[in-house]
Parts: structure tokens; sequence; C-alpha cells
């Protein structure tokens, strides 16, 4: 499997489309040679049955498919609020105690570097680093044990802690979305592409290389989806993985804000 999110997702589509209309196209030589020799169908009645499984092989395919999509599409945004949080935690931390704040920005900067080096990396093997946890724990201790002694560092306080579970949430909900779809879905998907393909094997059109073409169009258009909603189904670790851009640009953020700004050229 891991060999399988490795590969291109270019890659991956056309060998699976290789293989489906090779398999396709034998398997509708062998039905014709062999299995319906001779034999007459009605080809009206045929197709009505056609349409039948087709339409409700499309309504589960689909139905599973756009659940996958927005999966990913919240795994995504999630990671974005993530991201986000870290930098606000860093930002509203200025109102701390100096001690504080130091310690507070230090660990958000090492929580952005964690999950760039090491939690997306991680995540491409289905697994993810503890040091985030630990990081975000430190934090909130040092925030939330620290005993203000003006308006400005209880605000400050109040904001950065909210930030911070804020943080955490965001965190989990990340980690939750890395599901693959289940051993039974699958099941049921290629079960419901070889009783269409079967059909369409079975009961074709009277005109051989009409056919061969019908039916690899239907065979490329089953396997591309399915290729899809496997790369959908876990949003870290195929080809088409949710990025880890945000980190870098955060980092470059911070290291920004944390820099001394240069001297403003004197006026003649």
């Amino acid at each position: 499997m891991q060999a399988l999110y490795a590969m291109p997702a270019f890659a991956l589509l056309f060998l699976a489309i290789l293989f489906a209309v090779c398999a396709a196209c034998g398997a509708e030589y062998f039905f014709q040679r062999v299995v319906l020799r001779g034999i007459t169908v009605d080809r009206t009645s045929a197709g009505v049955m056609t349409g039948i499984v087709g339409t409700l092989y499309s309504v589960i395919l689909g139905f599973i498919v756009g659940a996958a999509w927005q999966q990913y599409d919240a795994t995504r945004a999630h990671v974005g609020l993530e991201a986000a949080s870290v930098g606000d935690a860093w930002h509203s931390s200025v109102g701390l105690a100096p001690q504080v704040r130091s310690a507070v920005r230090r660990d958000m900067l090492e929580y952005a570097h964690t999950m760039l080096d090491a939690d997306w990396p991680a995540m491409r093997h289905g697994e993810f680093s503890a040091r985030g946890d630990s990081l975000i724990m430190d934090a909130t201790s040092a925030v939330n044990l620290t005993v203000p002694t003006n308006d400005s560092q209880s605000n400050a306080q109040q904001a950065t802690a909210h930030l911070l579970n804020d943080l955490h949430d965001e965190r989990q909900l990340r980690l939750s979305g890395n599901i693959s779809i289940s051993p039974f879905q699958w099941v049921i998907l290629l079960m419901g592409s070889f009783v269409v393909v079967g059909f369409c094997c079975l009961f074709g059109i009277p005109h051989r290389r009409l056919q061969l073409a019908m039916l690899g169009a239907v065979t490329t258009m089953i396997a591309s989806v399915l290729v899809l909603l496997f790369e959908l189904q876990a949003p870290f670790r195929s080809d088409l993985g949710i990025p880890s851009t945000p980190w870098a640009q955060l980092i470059a953020h911070i290291q920004d804000m944390d820099a001394p700004s240069a001297p403003e050229p004197m006026k003649m």
C-alpha cells in the first residue's frame, strides 16, 4: 500500500487505466467468443438492465467520492487554521511578561518547525510526532500558571490561552482526518465496477471496434474515479496530499517579525 502512495498520481492513474482496459478487453473477448458463442441476446432488455446497474453504481460511487472530497477539503482547512492559531498565539503573547512571552514564542516557533520537519514526513506513513502535543502543553502551562500583574497581561493571558486551546483542537481534527476508506467500502466499489464492466462485455453492440472503444471508455472512467478516491482517502499520504506550505510560510513570517527592524534612512 505504501508503494502505491509513493507513486506519482499520474503514473498510478496511467497504470490503473492500462490494467483495467486490458482486463476488460480480455473479459469481453472471453464472453463473446466462449460464453455467448451461438447465443442470441435481447439487446433491448439488456440495455435496460445495464442502465439500472450503471445508475445504482454511479450513485454509490458518487456518494463515497463526495464524502472523501469533503473530508480532504475539511482537513486542508484545519491545517490552515492550525497554522493560523500558532501565528496568532505568537502575536498575542506580546502582552505577557517577558519571560512567559519568550517561552510561548519559543514553543510556537518550535511547533512550526516540528510540523514541517517531523509531523509531515511521519504522516506520509500514517504516523505523527508526539512532540507537537508536548509543545502545546508546555506553552499552555506557561500561560495559565502565570499571575498577571496588570490588565494588559491579563488580556494577553486570556487571548493566548484561548488560541492555544484552538490550536489543540485543530491539531486533533487534522490528525483524525488521516482516515482511510474501510475495506468493506472498497469491496463494494470493486464489486460494482466488475458488474458494470461485465454487463458491458455481455451485452455489447454488434460492431466490434465500437464495442471495444465504448468498453474502454467506461473502464477508463471507472478506473480514474477509483484512483482519485484512493488519492483523496488519505490527505497526507498520497501524491495529492496536503502540502506543508502553511508551516514554511509561518516560519518565514515569524522570522521576519522577530528580526530587528532596519534603521530608516535619514532625510537630508
